[in-house]
């Protein structure tokens, strides 16, 4: 029950039957991708897009077509185009914080996003490792269909990096395909680990760990914004 209450906690409607444990957030892009696509397949992705898919992409042999992006984040208009001009199996994006950008798309934006997204029919991996920094942005798969979306997270990012533990959630058949690329991959995450995180969740210690980051990052926020207005150096 608990990791689908991690997951609800960035605004996604989860049940326990619709998550799966991976291990770590890379790891969750790997069974994506396995579950989802085959080779010579096309996947969508940001123009400065997260090393780690480009390098799974590469190895798994999936060819990537980047965006269009501007400061709010890939543009709907590049993401029609590619899906009219094209057969993409899938769109890999992170709205909130990419990286290496630190973009975050709006909320105009991801609307915009999500309707093309749904009048195509494509599928949606996204990758929210950041979006416990900004609790405000509302992910994608809020909107998109559940069958059609594969929202994945990090303990590692959010608690610490040696907790390597992710949660994918996703239904249906969809969640069958994650169950079976992971088991292939992994067999299962680390049970030390997973009863670690349990401790950590429901314990505390993950609210206090991410009170903490939440006003480091505002702080390095206003000094960024100071330094730029020349009002610091």
């Amino acid at each position: 029950l608990f990791r689908s209450t991690w997951v609800s906690r960035s605004g996604i409607d989860a049940t326990p039957d619709q998550i799966v444990i991976t291990a770590g957030g890379q790891h969750g892009i790997v069974i994506s991708l396995l579950a989802t696509t085959e080779p010579g397949d096309e996947v969508l992705v940001e123009p400065f897009a997260y090393s780690g898919i480009l390098e799974l992409c590469a190895r798994l042999g999936r060819r990537v077509r980047p965006l269009a992006m501007d400061e709010q984040g890939i543009t709907p208009e590049s993401l029609d185009a590619a899906c009219r001009e094209g057969h993409p199996c899938a769109l890999y994006v992170m709205p909130t914080l990419h990286n290496p950008t630190t973009a975050t798309m709006p909320p105009a934006r991801r609307d915009a996003i999500a309707e093309v997204i749904q009048r195509h029919g494509l599928l949606v991996i996204e990758d929210d490792v950041y979006g416990y920094l900004a609790p405000e942005a509302r992910p994608l798969a809020c909107t998109v269909p559940s069958d059609r979306t594969i929202y994945l997270t990090s303990l590692a990012k959010a608690i610490a990096p040696g907790v390597r533990l992710g949660y994918v959630r996703a239904s249906g058949a969809l969640r069958e395909r994650l169950v079976s690329a992971a088991h292939s991959t992994v067999i299962d995450p680390a049970p030390v680990v997973a009863e670690l995180a349990v401790q950590v969740i429901t314990g505390g210690l993950a609210d206090r760990i991410i009170d903490w980051k939440r006003r480091e990052t505002r702080s390095e926020e206003h000094t960024s914004e100071l330094q730029s207005r020349g009002l610091i150096s």
